[in-house]
């Protein structure tokens, strides 16, 4: 009898357990989520950056395949008031007969004694050796132009 009163007050303390656990869990989710909504709503959205355009005859860039098709020569003849330019070029390439997107990205830092950038840049993959990919069609490059006095525009053209 005693051990069945001694169960009895095992399951009481345990279910009283579980009930606190639950109540203290229970609102602690209610003010957290609570909270989460108020501060969600005085918290402005963000905002994207607008970067102007420039048209690329403004910097003098000109965008050339080699005879293979496996280099693209970037040229930019008027690097006045230019400190640097990010390119990206983004291209397609034939593999094992599917169309699959490609591409590459750098940067190049502009000195005041700079008046040409010349830029190779291979289409395919060089470590030792160089794995040109085949049968690239749709070469586009867009170049992030910081000036000088710090402003940012975007040029973007194709080759053919």
């Amino acid at each position: 009898m005693n051990r069945a009163k001694m169960n009895k007050k095992v399951i009481v303390i345990v279910v009283a357990l579980i009930i606190l656990i639950g109540l203290v869990g229970g609102g602690y989710l209610f003010i957290s989520g609570r909270s989460k909504s108020n501060t969600s709503d005085n918290t402005p959205a963000p905002t994207e950056m607008v970067v102007p355009t420039i048209d690329p005859s403004e910097i003098g860039l000109t965008l050339t395949l080699s005879p293979d098709h496996k280099i693209v020569n970037m040229q930019i003849t008027k690097l006045e008031g230019i400190s640097a330019i990010d390119y990206e070029l983004t291209y397609f390439a034939m593999v094992k007969g599917e169309k699959v997107s490609r591409g590459t990205i750098g940067h190049v830092d502009v000195t005041p004694s700079d008046s040409v950038i010349n830029k190779e840049i291979k289409l395919g993959t060089c470590s030792d050796v160089c794995h040109y990919d085949e049968g690239v069609t749709n070469i586009k490059i867009t170049l992030k132009i910081t000036k000088s006095d710090g402003n940012i525009f975007q040029a973007e053209q194709s080759v053919e």
